[in-house]
């Protein structure tokens, strides 16, 4: 072998080193990135966290893992009215989800929620359609946006924002518990699930986040 090829061999060891350790150096930075997300989502939300450390044991931010991710080109308008409507129900207020700055928010029930009343001080409900549409609402531009649409077997039960343009949507599909986070600027989506199955069916909407109203 001549000091040339020599020369060739050694270099192309030192890429293909150079290639598995940039590799590994971004893989674990990603999964650092992902750990980080979910604790955070924890964090926000002790509220959702205590209620499924009942409902399914072990339930723990470990056992959540990045599924996949998407970046949508846009996003549909929705099928509500914002509360800048003069036609808009008053009694969705107090379920919105507001962004830190006020100028946003986030609406997991106007669509869902069917015929809802006050009724001698407290608030009524008759039930909730199958499917469920999750909107952003912007405040400043008056424009509504569906972020998701789901059928009877995946919910949405909460939101937090991060800051004005993150956010993470909590729920359940298919009998196992997810975490959503939305990038409200790139459309971009993050989705972690927990691969346990739940071993009961989850009403956190009605026992927690909606505990003040009454199903008829």
């Amino acid at each position: 072998m001549t000091y040339v090829n020599k020369l060739m061999k050694s270099f192309i060891v030192i890429i293909i080193i150079f290639c598995i350790t940039a590799c590994s150096t971004s893989s674990n930075k990603d999964a650092e990135a992902a750990r980080g997300e979910i604790n955070k989502a924890f964090e926000l939300n002790p509220a959702w966290v205590q209620y499924y450390s009942k409902l399914l044991p072990g339930f723990s931010a470990e056992k959540f893992i990045p599924a996949f991710e998407i970046t949508k080109k846009g996003l549909n308008s929705a099928n509500i009215l914002g509360d800048f409507d003069k036609n808009y129900d008053t009694l969705f207020s107090r379920f919105i989800i507001e962004s830190p700055d006020k100028s946003q928010y986030i609406d997991l029930d106007s669509y869902r929620m069917a015929d809802i009343k006050k009724e001698k001080g407290k608030l009524t409900c008759i039930g909730f359609e199958p499917d469920q549409e999750v909107d952003w609402v912007n405040r400043n531009t008056h424009k509504i946006y569906r972020l998701e649409l789901n059928g009877p077997d995946e919910l949405i039960e909460d939101a937090k924002w991060v800051d004005d343009s993150n956010i993470f949507l909590y729920g359940f599909a298919e009998g196992q518990a997810l975490i959503w986070s939305v990038n409200l600027k790139t459309f971009q989506y993050k989705y972690f699930d927990m691969r346990d199955t739940l071993t009961a069916k989850s009403e956190y909407t009605t026992k927690i986040r909606l505990k003040n109203v009454v199903l008829k």
